[in-house]
């Protein structure tokens, strides 16, 4: 993974691809690492945070090496790097294959998104298709990492599947318009309006604290 992280990293400044806004993305990243501090918990292996909303926003703004950067940045943030050495876990390792994964998932959503962009033109239908398959792709990968990751560690894959599906058709009609609408007014108003952007991450939290607790209703 961390081979692959560096291989689609330099394969993408060997292509033109900058980071648009060095201290937007700068930005980005410490939200992102904060947010992952405050992750909830789905199941008893399995977190969420609303570390994809930032890497979404980078995607559609400032393309796909921002969006891995923003995108691995999350991993800054676990509650695991800095913690002592516990013998039974691998905290570095950890963290290295999620940064990887998440370098690799922020830098496909930021190629398609800039993909369907081109495609679009300027337009906000444009736009918003670039956030809405561009959200449903990091969805996507990060649920068939996370299986994989399951599987990898002797659990089935599939109840990792079935426990994050249903966050993935619920999550991604909620805040993907409003990243868009978001991303608009930052490139078309001002980019003072960046301070908004907190409302869909504050909106994505509690929807994935609502999960959590009906699973545990439902566990009951």
């Amino acid at each position: 993974l961390v081979a692959c992280a560096v291989v689609a990293g330099v394969a993408l400044v060997f292509a033109g691809y900058g980071v648009g806004s060095p201290w937007m993305v700068l930005t980005l990243a410490a939200v992102n690492a904060i947010a992952e501090r405050s992750s909830v918990r789905i199941t008893r292996t399995v977190e969420m945070s609303i570390a994809l909303l930032p890497t979404l926003f980078a995607a559609v703004l400032f393309g796909p090496l921002a969006a891995a950067i923003v995108n691995a940045a999350a991993m800054v943030g676990d509650p695991e790097l800095l913690a002592r050495r516990d013998p039974m876990r691998a905290p570095r390792l950890k963290i290295a294959s999620y940064a990887s994964s998440r370098f690799i998932t922020g830098a496909a959503t930021g190629l398609l998104a800039t993909e369907v962009l081109e495609r679009g033109g300027a337009s906000f239908g444009a736009l918003l298709g670039a956030t809405l398959l561009g959200a449903l792709l990091a969805e996507t990968l990060d649920i068939l990492f996370a299986a994989a990751a399951a599987r990898a560690r002797g659990r089935r894959g599939t109840v990792t599947v079935r426990a994050l599906s249903p966050l993935l058709l619920t999550s991604v009609p909620v805040y993907a318009p409003l990243v868009a609408v978001l991303a608009l007014a930052y490139s078309e108003v001002s980019s003072w309006t960046m301070p908004l952007f907190f409302i869909p991450a504050l909106a994505a939290q509690r929807l994935y604290g609502m999960y959590q607790r009906q699973r545990d209703l439902a566990d009951k």
